[in-house]
């Protein structure tokens, strides 16, 4: 999904801005984490939007630099439902123009049917609540929602063999997901292949 010179996710403009904002309040990386009360090392994880500060480094981000709030208020309009180690990920799928994917064993996130994903919620969560399922299968539905807009990016789709042959939540779930994936290659919304068993050992599979 995009390229080394591809586009800013938001949180890495959000770090772009601090780094221009604490050059011209002429301090350094060092000098803005004593005042943040934090290690130079996070500093630079935000600046390079590897990371985002919490509400409250934000503030005191904003009172060492004198802001006035700007951090501390941008920091809730990049508020994520995602994990943050996902996060920027699907920041990335809303401006990419091709996603290239391959999936061993299970039908990647964008493909799947709704009750295919409660399935999986369900069996990698078995003390789970209703409510946490639901709140889950509903972010993952909307993720993908990239795909259905007049600009969608180009899906290219390499799955196993394993799968299609692996059940997922019984035999109308999995039915249903296939045919979702079917119906969306026939009409020319995901380029996909497929490697078989008999291919044996094949260097798509590393």
């Amino acid at each position: 999904m995009g390229t080394k010179h591809g586009p800013r996710t938001p949180r890495q403009k959000y770090g772009e801005e601090l780094r221009l904002r604490r050059i011209t309040a002429g301090l350094t990386q060092e000098a803005l984490s004593e005042m943040v009360v934090c290690s130079p090392t996070l500093v630079s994880h935000w600046e390079a939007g590897r990371r985002l500060p919490s509400s409250e480094d934000a503030r005191r981000i904003d009172h060492a630099l004198g802001t006035d709030g700007f951090f501390e208020r941008w920091l809730r309009d990049l508020e994520t439902k995602y994990d943050e180690n996902f996060a920027a990920v699907a920041e990335l799928e809303q401006q990419a123009v091709l996603i290239q994917q391959f999936a061993l064993t299970l039908v990647p996130g964008l493909l799947q049917t709704d009750d295919y994903a409660r399935a999986l919620f369900e069996a990698y969560r078995p003390n789970h609540r209703k409510e946490d399922i639901d709140k889950e299968v509903v972010i993952r539905t909307e993720r993908a929602r990239v795909l259905d807009g007049p600009a969608n990016p180009v899906v290219w789709t390499l799955l196993d063999e394993a799968v299609l042959r692996r059940r997922v939540g019984g035999p109308q779930v999995m039915a249903k997901q296939l045919r979702k994936v079917a119906d969306m290659a026939e009409a020319g919304r995901l380029r996909l292949h497929v490697v078989p068993f008999e291919a044996g050992a094949h260097s798509l599979q590393q």
